[in-house]
């Protein structure tokens, strides 16, 4: 607010301020939330009504990079016992295609086989990154990604990465 002379706020007009400032980023929380709703229920309609794990790979894959406005989103078969990904998917790739083999990085191996989801927000001072590992796309300083469980076991990963570290 710009007044032509000095002006002396009290607490409530501070808080006035603060209190609506509150209520527009809870707004905006929701909208971002309805956004990913309306995605996941798209997405869903679309897998109910294909057969085709091609299709339903390369649209997890957009739908994943349209809703979080990711450059670089893939999803990669991680085969039992093998030391390589199979890349399925890829939105945004550099130097990988579909099929390309590459092989796992033996310090963040961990990373890929987990159950959980791994969120690197900052691959430049993540602890693996420190011991040589990096990201297989070298325009990716954060990732987030979710492991694939088939019959209970890691069968592969979706991954969303991008340019800039997380706050």
């Amino acid at each position: 607010v710009n007044f032509p002379t000095p002006q002396h706020f009290v607490d409530a007009d501070v808080d006035l301020v603060q209190l609506v400032g509150h209520m527009l980023a809870a707004a905006v929380e929701r909208d971002r939330a309805e956004q990913i709703h309306a995605t996941v229920s798209r997405f869903g309609r679309f897998v109910l009504a294909t057969h085709d794990i091609g299709d339903i790979l390369n649209r997890a894959v957009e739908a994943v990079a349209d809703a979080l406005s990711a450059p670089v989103v893939s999803v990669v078969r991680i085969p039992a016992g093998s030391e390589k990904l199979i890349v399925l998917s890829g939105h945004g790739l550099v130097n990988r295609f579909v099929g390309h083999e590459y092989p796992s990085q033996p310090e963040i191996d961990a990373l890929h086989r987990t159950s959980e989801p791994v969120v690197v927000t900052d691959w430049r001072t993540h602890p693996f990154s420190l011991r040589g590992g990096h990201p297989q796309d070298s325009r990716v300083a954060a990732s987030v990604s979710a492991s694939l469980l088939v019959a209970g076991r890691v069968w592969g990963r979706l991954a969303a990465g991008f340019p800039r570290p997380w706050q």
